[in-house]
């Protein structure tokens, strides 16, 4: 089975959806509000690896080569839910993939669709949706969760550093460590100035803030804007564990 083929087919089709309706049940009201085992399939926010949870204590590995009209069949039937969202769906199949192919962390474009996905948007397999440092964070987290120990190929990996590097971040942390050989080829071939200490010191400011928020006082420099955007992933990516450690307690 061409897994990787299977899921843009049916990205293609969720956004060939999207396009031509309003999701109706993912309302202004759901979108702030918390998710609730009634909303889980509706709701905007609720994370990728509750998805793979709860399909994974219902149909155990099953569903992994079911046909989505059938998974989205069963699981309306068997959670009794009237339907499911585009995003719900977009992050099942995303997972679905994560479980069954390795395209995450081979190929570029899969990479691409699938942290789409799993950072609550609807993968537009036309365009080319470049990921935010948060949005790799996050990304990189589930993918993590949901298989550990992979590797990422120089494809992917130069993939993630050209994000960072458009958004002016020469330092890579926490599980976006493996790029960081890629972000240093590119300074080193374009001789950026003082580059190794400025690195030097976006980790040890990065490492400081996120100890001690209250502790750091960041500056306009070249070292603290760098430390700035990447405190504000990490607030995204601590957003969304908070979320996932929340909604668990309702597949209990």
């Amino acid at each position: 089975m061409d897994h990787e083929a299977d899921l843009l087919a049916v990205l293609q089709n969720i956004g060939q959806q999207s396009v031509h309706k309003k999701d109706s049940l993912v309302s202004e009201g759901w979108k702030t509000s918390k998710v609730t085992r009634k909303t889980l399939f509706v709701h905007h926010d609720t994370h990728p690896v509750v998805y793979d949870v709860a399909l994974l204590q219902e149909y155990g590995t099953d569903w992994f080569i079911w046909e989505a009209e059938t998974l989205w069949k069963e699981v309306m039937g068997d959670f009794k839910v009237p339907s499911i969202s585009d995003h719900a769906k977009a992050k099942i199949q995303a997972v679905k993939t994560l479980h069954i192919s390795e395209a995450y962390w081979t190929d570029w474009e899969p990479f691409s669709w699938i942290t789409q996905a799993l950072n609550n948007n609807i993968p537009d397999w036309l365009t080319m949706q470049k990921p935010s440092a948060s949005q790799l964070f996050n990304s990189v987290d589930v993918a993590t969760m949901v298989r550990s120990n992979e590797s990422f190929t120089p494809e992917v990996k130069d993939f993630v550093a050209a994000c960072m590097l458009e958004e002016g971040l020469l330092y890579a942390p926490e599980n976006l460590g493996f790029c960081q050989e890629a972000i240093d080829r590119y300074a080193n071939e374009r001789g950026v100035e003082d580059y190794a200490q400025i690195v030097r010191d976006v980790q040890s400011r990065y490492k400081q803030i996120v100890a001690n928020p209250a502790a750091v006082s960041l500056e306009e420099n070249v070292v603290d804007i760098q430390v700035a955007k990447l405190k504000v992933a990490w607030d995204y990516l601590s957003k969304r564990r908070a979320q996932l450690k929340e909604q668990l307690l309702l597949l209990s």
